[in-house]
């Protein structure tokens, strides 16, 4: 089905972009095409496939960080804050929790939040710490304000300040 096939292209991008991460962070707009497309990924609302494309970010992040090469982090400045904002879709409980608990309903959501936390880290390590947290303040303000409207759509507020 369509999901299966999403996991093997998934699968498929996030093997090709440890496979040309020399070509990928080189620049140029065959890496920013290949950016944009493991950015999609990262941003599948299932959440299995989403946390495929960690482990890319994480090589990506210890390249970048390990780099004096000024162009090198600027060039992963915009993809890392766009992982930002889409790690909601990681760390937001579904809307039928309408409470958290430690039952097994939640425990397979809470393993991709930590999945999910390790890579807001990754992040934080090309971004810096402000940037980081700027972006999350105002999603946090949007979540909130659509928690004011409807005080039973919690989840998104709870996966920012998580």
């Amino acid at each position: 089905g369509d999901e299966e096939s999403c996991k093997t292209l998934t699968r498929l991008f996030v093997l090709m972009g440890e496979k040309y991460m020399p070509m990928i962070l080189a620049g140029g707009k065959e890496a920013s095409q290949a950016v944009a497309i493991l950015l999609k990924c990262s941003s599948n609302p299932d959440k299995e496939i989403a946390s495929m494309t960690f482990n890319f970010w994480y090589a990506v992040s210890r390249k970048v960080t390990g780099s004096e090469d000024q162009k090198l982090i600027t060039l992963f400045q915009q993809p890392f804050m766009h992982m930002v904002v889409r790690l909601k879709n990681v760390m937001q409980y579904p809307p039928e929790i309408t409470q958290v608990s430690d039952d097994r309903q939640t425990s397979e959501y809470k393993r991709y939040r930590y999945f999910a936390a390790d890579a807001l880290v990754d992040a934080e390590a090309v971004l810096g710490i402000r940037p980081v947290l700027r972006i999350l303040l105002g999603e946090l303000q949007k979540e909130w304000a659509a928690y004011q409207k409807n005080p039973l759509k919690w989840q998104g507020v709870e996966a920012r300040l998580y």
